[in-house]
């Protein structure tokens, strides 16, 4: 192919000049300055021209979906109309984050991110799967963990079994006391509730 001996991001350009009519720019994210929440951030252009201090993430600007570059990372971009003061990312080389929204009402949030994958549904139904666990709701409520609760309820039927046996050999014996079992569908052997 044509682009195999370039870096993809010199690809990329190709391609875009070639079926897009756009003649986009290769540069840099510049360290700390994307702002996830206004959708922008700032780009050293590899031509050394000046950099640009209004790029926006997306060239849609109220999309149901937003990449974000990582720090340092390469991106192809365009100026809208001649406007060399601002610019729209078209590719970039290293994303640190992903959010989409459902659309039209925006009710569901997925983000993922070297964080995680956090799902978000209205305002208060959430789950985010991060390194250190799982989080459901506001993540203030404590998780039953399904095998420990097993061990720790097979131990106490064991004593309040050691009882009954005890109970029924003193006088007067202790009659009719049954222990219960825990039941076989008591933990999902699937991890999901079933």
């Amino acid at each position: 192919m044509e682009y195999d001996s370039q870096s993809p991001l010199l690809s990329l350009k190709a391609l875009i000049e070639k079926y897009s009519g756009a003649k986009p720019g290769i540069g840099r994210i510049k360290k700390g300055t994307v702002n996830e929440s206004r959708g922008v951030c700032a780009i050293q252009p590899g031509d050394g021209s000046p950099s640009i201090s209004r790029v926006f993430l997306n060239v849609v600007t109220d999309a149901s979906y937003l990449v974000i570059p990582a720090d340092d990372s390469y991106v192809a971009y365009i100026h809208p109309g001649g406007h060399m003061a601002q610019a729209y990312i078209v590719a970039c080389s290293k994303i640190r984050k992903i959010i989409l929204k459902t659309s039209p009402a925006g009710a569901v949030e997925f983000e993922l991110s070297d964080d995680g994958v956090e799902v978000k549904v209205g305002a208060s139904g959430r789950v985010k799967i991060e390194p250190s666990g799982t989080l459901i709701g506001s993540g203030a409520q404590f998780m039953v963990r399904g095998d420990e609760l097993q061990t720790l309820l097979q131990q106490i039927l064991a004593l309040l079994q050691t009882m009954v046996t005890w109970g029924a050999g003193v006088t007067p014996p202790l009659a009719g006391a049954v222990v219960p079992t825990i039941p076989a569908t008591l933990l999902s052997s699937k991890n999901k509730v079933e």
